[in-house]
């Protein structure tokens, strides 16, 4: 049973999983899954669309926070 106020922690380790796609395509495959806290996952080879916004989705088989943040290398030339 949820509670309406403060704080609620599960028993159990949280299963996350995570897919990608191009704005307005499908789905990728499912990525994962991942049971305890990763500090780097490598998605560049995930990204086979070219260029253009891209989206994350997350899924969990428990109620839990998930804290994300995505860091964008670019390679820029001067004409």
């Amino acid at each position: 049973d949820v509670p309406s106020y403060g704080l609620y922690e599960e028993d159990n380790t949280a299963t996350i999983c995570f897919y990608v796609r191009k704005v307005g395509g499908k789905w990728s495959i499912k990525h994962g899954p991942y049971t305890t806290d990763q500090s780097d996952i490598e998605i560049t080879k995930i990204l086979t669309e070219g260029k253009g916004k891209y989206q994350i989705k997350f899924e969990s088989d428990v109620l839990t926070g998930i804290s994300a943040s995505v860091m964008c290398k670019v390679d820029i030339k001067a004409r």
